[in-house]
């Protein structure tokens, strides 16, 4: 016990002395400060890409919940007038073509505009969302459709995402039917379905 009572003591006398005799630092070393800078530098590499995709995908969310407002309009003039609608070209500035919805949009990301591929009529209705040109590098493409079921007087939607923010052209992933007789709705080209 006694033993162990003197080591304390002996280190609490060692640490006072080496505080005592320790010179005075009024400031930091260069190395220490290298040192800094190289771990700050490394933790902004590995974080920058993640914030910045994080960001990328926070915008899109607008695409996706504009394309599902417009399916649940379209179907809402599906049921008034027995047909969809043009939905024109919808962009931040306003609507640059006449739509025949009232679609009370206030896009800031992307820009919305009718596919004319193979048209819209009272069975069918295909749309899509283009990221406007400053965010074209980041962000990608949707579309969507949605589609009367008369064999069973239902409707199928859908919504499909680019693969890639390199895929410009919104004809290339719309939405179409698989076969004939199917009564669902796959994206076609680099896209996937997302609902």
């Amino acid at each position: 016990m006694g033993t162990m009572r003197n080591s304390k003591l002996f280190g609490l006398k060692m640490l006072k002395y080496c505080h005592k005799n320790r010179p005075v630092s009024l400031g930091f070393t260069l190395l220490e400060l290298m040192i800094t800078v190289v771990i700050i530098g490394i933790v902004a590499a590995l974080a920058i890409p993640s914030l910045l995709g994080q960001v990328a995908r926070s915008r899109e969310t607008e695409a996706v919940t504009t394309l599902g407002t417009i399916n649940r309009t379209q179907l809402a003039h599906r049921y008034e007038y027995g047909e969809f609608a043009l939905i024109g070209e919808i962009t931040p500035d306003g609507v640059n073509e006449p739509s025949v919805l009232e679609l009370p949009l206030k896009p800031k990301y992307y820009i919305y505009r009718d596919i004319t591929i193979p048209g819209t009529d009272h069975v069918r209705a295909k749309y899509g969302a283009v990221a406007i040109e400053e965010y074209t590098d980041t962000m990608k493409n949707y579309t969507a459709g949605i589609r009367y079921l008369p064999e069973r007087n239902n409707f199928a939607t859908v919504i499909c995402r680019a693969n890639d923010h390199t895929e410009d052209n919104i004809n290339n992933i719309r939405p179409r039917k698989p076969s004939r007789n199917s009564d669902r709705w796959v994206c076609s080209g680099n896209s996937t379905t997302i609902r």
